[in-house]
């Protein structure tokens, strides 16, 4: 995302998927601030359910959405993960 004056240029990368590992979402997340979009695939296209925008780099704020879903996933199963 690059902006001068006015004028805000944005660049569309991806998707990304939640499946597989981590640490491939994250380190496919570019390290650069932006927007982002969560979307489900819908038919041949994708239906957004949530938007986002970070200042810091998109890597670091997927990787803290990943450690929160988690933490959470663990506290609804009764069950605490070291280190999140």
């Amino acid at each position: 995302m690059e902006t001068a004056g006015d004028h805000v240029t944005l660049s569309w990368i991806g998707p990304f998927s939640w499946a597989g590992e981590a640490d491939s979402l994250v380190a496919g997340a570019p390290k650069d601030p932006g927007i982002y979009v969560w979307a489900l695939p819908f038919g041949d296209a994708y239906l957004p359910y949530y938007v986002g925008e970070t200042r810091e780099s998109l890597a670091a704020r997927s990787r803290a959405h990943l450690q929160a879903m988690s933490l959470m996933l663990a506290r609804a199963f009764g069950r605490f993960h070291g280190g999140l």
